[in-house]
């Protein structure tokens, strides 16, 4: 994600994770009909889960 300019590069690693976590919840919603990804969060570090919908997806866009 940095290499895209999603994260900066240069932001500090608080910034970084507020950035990368505030992306995971706008496709996780809690309680949403087809989330893209799963987020379990264990402290400072979480699994990123990619859902059916989110595979789906992904072929949809050729990734």
């Amino acid at each position: 994600m940095e290499e895209t300019g999603i994260i900066d590069n240069n932001a500090s690693i608080g910034a970084k994770h507020s950035r990368l976590k505030g992306l995971l919840n706008s496709i996780s919603i809690a309680g949403s009909d087809n989330p893209l990804v799963e987020v379990e969060y264990k402290g400072k570090h979480s699994n990123v889960i990619l859902t059916t919908q989110g595979e789906s997806t992904l072929k949809i866009f050729g990734e």
